[in-house]
């Protein structure tokens, strides 16, 4: 190989370790400004039915026009431990990727892209729960 042929070589792979890099340490999901709009929520849900040991909440989010559905699994954590799930709860203003408590339950929740994950330790979220479903009004 040539001298030539081994600095470009060198430099695309330094490009692309920089490119992963970037991509890779990004927090979260690239955000969209419509869709950080449509999770700005102001809504209080009511439990509507439960089936197959799934809760499910709606609510109608007054800042969007949308109604949401939440699904919340009843299951056990790995401490053994019964989500606490609850018929009521209130999100001011929901974003991606940030965390909430769910009133009256002990196991914080994140919205993660259509998705609750429930918290099962202070370090990390890692297992999802249940959904949102977004329906219009």
């Amino acid at each position: 190989m040539s001298r030539r042929s081994i600095t470009l070589t060198l430099v695309l792979i330094i490009g692309l370790a920089v490119a992963a890099w970037f991509v890779l340490s990004r927090d979260g999901a690239p955000r969209n400004v419509e869709a950080l709009d449509i999770l700005a929520l102001d809504f209080e849900t009511r439990l509507e039915e439960e089936r197959d040991g799934i809760h499910v909440f709606r609510g109608n989010s007054r800042n969007s026009g949308y109604i949401w559905v939440v699904s919340i699994l009843y299951s056990e954590s790995m401490t053994g431990e019964e989500i606490v799930s609850t018929d009521h709860f209130d999100v001011e203003s929901a974003w991606l990727n940030e965390t909430y408590e769910i009133e009256k339950s002990p196991l914080p929740y994140r919205i993660v892209q259509n998705s609750v994950v429930i918290c099962w330790r202070e370090e990390g979220c890692d297992f999802v729960a249940g959904r949102l479903e977004q329906f219009t009004n």
